[in-house]
């Protein structure tokens, strides 16, 4: 009895397992979007030298623990 629910268990954890391995088409052009921006946002910031607070209140912590 115990060996067929233990069983029953891993099988269902398996099928889980991959079924939410699956990426459709949606999310796979999801994913492409959510790439372009960041390359975008990244070659900005590179072009531009800018950044947000948070980024220089990083590097100010960076800074002084060094």
């Amino acid at each position: 009895m115990r060996k067929s629910i233990l069983a029953a268990i891993v099988t269902i954890g398996l099928g889980l397992g991959l079924a939410a391995c699956h990426q459709g088409p949606a999310a796979s052009a999801g994913q492409s979007v959510d790439n372009a921006t960041s390359k975008a946002t990244n070659a900005v910031r590179n072009a531009t030298g800018a950044s947000g607070p948070a980024e220089r209140a990083g590097q100010k912590i960076d800074n002084a623990t060094q």
